[in-house]
């Protein structure tokens, strides 16, 4: 049909155009759907970056590659584990977990051992509504790969054929079908999300979760399928719906047409090579400013932005928020967002224990459950008031009457300690500095514990002492300079701090805590007592074959184990 162009107004010309642009349409979606429906076979887009590198010394060719998107059904029961390749199958120590690496695979390596204990982590991660899993590359391999006899290898070893067969559906070549039917499909990144789909997969069919050692053997633990919908909320139907879900797989060939065995097997190494060590690990902070699952995560972002404590300051920048610790010196730091993070975890299970419970991972290395809004204001608020109370310490009261321009110096003052020239002489500059336990990562996540502790411990009344009791002691012990460690008349010393070093003791950490117990009330029971001061005394300890340990007047004293000398509670 011809159309006289002058003579046909556009509103005509549209509408026939329009029928048949959609009988295209049409048309296409009909071929392409019965191209589909070919078993085995896949609508594939083709790309290609870098060559092969032949031992030649000729010219390779561009290495393609051909992503599809398959349901997680396909995946978990079609691509199996890179260190499921055949010649890694004798190659993994049952002991360890790891490779092992001789003569005959020395050169062939490509793919670690994934650790099968994070197999159950990964499952309750995808029985979550929120779940997401990035793309898997994956390493085509056709049988005659490793058949060196075949015939699609020509006399000089070389591939007659890729081992990826693509048919273009288009002149581009853009567009295609790719044939997955009789090859073996190999995950060279995603282990560890196969082995997640792999261990739903099991839940679903077998009727419950097999619990692993690293090298993939069976714990003896299981979870059965009624207590995994339990935990995570699921059910027949919504399980089979996770398995309807969809994710992009890029694949690779395990040779190129003109390449060696030996010369594929090194381009698949350096590939996962590089997958490996160009993905930039994240610091913690920057996992905790991205994290919007974790309840404690969240809580302390909100807190590091909002609290006056953290909100003061000439450069608006008393939060590390990438690192997790603060360097000596001049800088304007008081704490970081990962401590922020461990005190809300700390104080938020003692204050709030029924509420934050569900906010812990049901399994280790899951991906927590995000909680609801209400919970996180709740969380906030709660420890808003926490904080509220710390920032009322003699000490940051000092700190809010500081001028902005004056903050960094005054920190450096009160934060590190004297120094020492090795004939006892203070080192110019340092004989004012406090040492101020407060002002470090160490000693806050120290409160924080002993808080926790006092509001909660069953030692100390079973009911909890409030936080206006438990701050109007620690102001006490503050006002009496009883928080600067490197004092041997202060708890700390040999606990937070190290004499001979002058530097920050982090031993302390996991017991330092019950030292503001017994200063703020008193351990009540004598095993308590004891169980206390042996770690004490220890941490203090001049000789322990002369029972010698330097006490709270600064002597060097004679001890005995069953023979307590700790602090009195303060006195209000």
């Amino acid at each position: 049909m011809e159309y006289d162009i002058k003579a046909i107004s556009t509103e005509e010309f549209l509408p026939e155009r329009t029928e048949v642009d959609e009988t295209r349409r049409k048309i296409l979606a009909d071929l392409l759907g019965k191209t589909i429906a070919r078993q085995g076979q896949f609508l594939a887009y083709a790309s290609s970056m870098g060559r092969t590198a032949q031992s030649s010394g000729e010219q390779g060719v561009p290495v393609p590659s051909y992503t599809v998107i398959h349901s997680l059904e396909w995946i978990s029961q079609n691509i199996k584990l890179g260190a499921e390749m055949p010649f890694m199958l004798d190659k993994i120590d049952h002991e360890t977990g790891r490779m092992v690496v001789d003569r005959s695979n020395a050169d062939e390596i490509k793919q670690r051992a994934p650790d099968c204990t994070r197999q159950a982590a990964l499952s309750a991660y995808l029985a979550q509504p929120q779940r997401k899993f990035g793309p898997i590359m994956a390493v085509i391999s056709p049988e005659w790969v490793e058949e060196p006899n075949h015939a699609n290898w020509n006399e000089h070893g070389r591939a007659k054929v890729s081992a990826a067969e693509f048919n273009p559906l288009e002149a581009s070549k853009v567009v295609g079908m790719l044939n997955l039917n009789n090859v073996r499909v190999y995950a060279l990144d995603g282990q560890h999300r196969v082995l997640g789909m792999r261990g739903l997969l099991e839940v679903r069919d077998k009727g419950f979760l097999q619990l692993r050692s690293k090298d993939g053997s069976p714990r003896g633990l299981q979870m059965s399928r009624e207590t995994f919908f339990e935990k995570f909320g699921l059910t027949v139907e919504s399980l089979q719906s996770i398995f309807n879900d969809t994710m992009a797989v890029e694949y690779t060939p395990a040779v190129v047409e003109g390449e060696t065995h030996e010369e594929a097997t090194r381009r698949i190494r350096r590939t996962f090579i590089a997958i490996n060590s160009y993905a930039k690990k994240t610091d913690k902070g920057e996992n905790i400013l991205l994290d919007e699952t974790d309840g404690f995560a969240i809580v302390a972002r909100r807190i590091a932005v909002n609290h006056p404590l953290f909100a003061g300051g000439d450069s608006k920048q008393r939060v590390n928020w990438k690192g997790t610790s603060i360097s000596n010196g001049r800088i304007p730091f008081i704490t970081t967002l990962s401590t922020i993070q461990e005190i809300a975890a700390a104080y938020l299970t003692a204050s709030l224990p029924r509420m934050v419970k569900k906010w812990k991972a049901s399994l280790t290395g899951m991906v927590p459950v995000r909680p609801a809004d209400e919970e996180l204001e709740a969380g906030y608020v709660a420890l808003s008031e926490y904080f509220d109370f710390v920032n009322e310490l003699p000490l940051f009261k000092r700190l809010k009457g500081i001028a902005p321009e004056d903050e960094i110096a005054f920190l450096e003052k009160w934060r590190e300690f004297p120094r020492y020239t090795s004939k006892g002489a203070s080192v110019e500059g340092t004989a004012a500095f406090r040492g101020h336990l407060l002002l470090r990562p160490l000693g806050q996540v120290i409160l924080a514990n002993a808080v926790a502790a006092l509001v909660t411990e069953p030692e100390v009344g079973k009911v909890g002492l409030t936080l206006k009791t438990v701050f109007r002691r620690l102001s006490t012990l503050d006002s009496e300079d009883g928080f600067e460690a490197h004092r041997p008349g202060n708890v700390w010393w040999g606990v937070t701090y190290n004499a001979e070093t002058t530097r920050v003791l982090n031993r302390g950490k996991s017991w330092g805590h019950k030292l503001l117990v017994q200063l703020v009330v008193g351990y009540k029971t004598r095993q308590a007592q004891l169980d206390l001061w042996e770690t004490w005394v220890y941490a203090r300890r001049v000789d322990i074959k002369t029972m010698t340990w330097k006490n709270l007047d600064g002597r060097v004293a004679r001890f005995t184990w069953d023979e307590p000398q700790l602090p009195e509670p303060i006195k209000e």
